[in-house]
């Protein structure tokens, strides 16, 4: 209570309206707890208390600014997260089919469910079809990344 004492002491002049009634509410008529020149300090708060102004709207304003930008970044840093694992997971799928596929070959590039070699024709079909998704994939990445770099703008 003493440490209330000195910053009512200090600064009674910041006191607000509300404050003040605060003060008149928890020491009505001089009661409640006391403290070194409670009698004093609570006159001298009650006489020059009252005219600090209650916070403005503009400050308002600027705390809810500053709150939406806290909530943008948070945003944007977990969408940026859930992009790096979506891309992480696309490598990975397109890594397993490749696996796959490298398994269902035999050295000679046939396949060994089928008993028939390959023809020319299929196996360039293939590696068309091969590039195709890497293009693909490359083109998913890039576009990724040029997304991501709007976000941060």
């Amino acid at each position: 209570w003493n440490a209330l004492g000195k910053r009512l002491r200090e600064m009674p002049e910041e006191l607000t309206d509300v404050g003040i009634a605060n003060l008149k509410s928890a020491f009505p008529d001089g009661a409640g707890p006391d403290f070194e020149k409670k009698e004093k300090i609570l006159k001298k708060a009650y006489k020059e208390g009252g005219g600090a102004k209650e916070k403005k709207d503009g400050d308002k304003e600027k705390e809810k600014d500053r709150d939406r930008s806290r909530d943008r970044e948070r945003r944007d840093r977990d969408r940026s997260r859930d992009r790096d694992r979506d891309r992480e997971r696309d490598r990975d799928r397109g890594r397993d089919r490749e696996k796959e596929r490298d398994r269902e070959r035999d050295g000679n590039g046939a396949t060994n469910h089928g008993a028939r070699p390959r023809t020319e024709e299929e196996i360039e079909r293939q590696k068309r079809q091969k590039d195709e998704m890497r293009r693909a994939d490359r083109e998913r990445v890039l576009d990724l990344e040029r997304e991501r770099e709007r976000a941060r703008e």
